[in-house]
């Protein structure tokens, strides 16, 4: 599975830009609301949306995020660039959010490393089948 894995792709990798956060002082209301919304488990939302035109800062407030909070309260990251090989193939983004959550949140490990024995081609299958049958469904269908 790891040639289909995007290391680049994830919050803590070296190709990531460690300056790409937001300055200090900014963006606190987005922030607090986004830490809130991760301390929350009872919320009813399953995805907090960043949106917003280009150069707005959304993959600053997500890299403050992961990096403040860390893989115990956001356990997979992908970060993709326009001009980076690794972290513009949407293929790999299923596949390098299942690796991380692997690792990250041991109780699903079993399942993915299943899903990967039944159908050892899932990696090159579609998006849709990546996103169903490694972090959606208990078991492939």
């Amino acid at each position: 599975m790891e040639k289909y894995v995007s290391f680049t792709a994830q919050f803590d990798s070296s190709a990531q830009d460690p300056e790409r956060i937001c300055h200090p002082g900014t963006r606190q209301n987005v922030l607090k609301r986004m830490k809130d919304w991760i301390d929350d488990p009872s919320s009813t939302e399953s995805i907090f949306w960043v949106h917003g035109p280009v150069g707005a800062g959304k993959s600053a407030i997500a890299q403050t995020i992961a990096q403040s909070c860390g893989r115990q309260k956001v356990p997979a990251t992908f970060f993709f660039f326009r001009s980076d090989s690794g972290r513009n193939d949407g293929n790999k983004l299923f596949t390098t959010l299942a690796y991380q959550l692997a690792f990250s949140i041991p109780a699903i490990k079993d399942h993915i490393a299943q899903s990967l024995h039944e159908r050892p081609d899932l990696p090159t299958k579609a998006l849709k089948h990546n996103l169903t049958i490694l972090l959606l469904s208990r078991s492939s269908p």
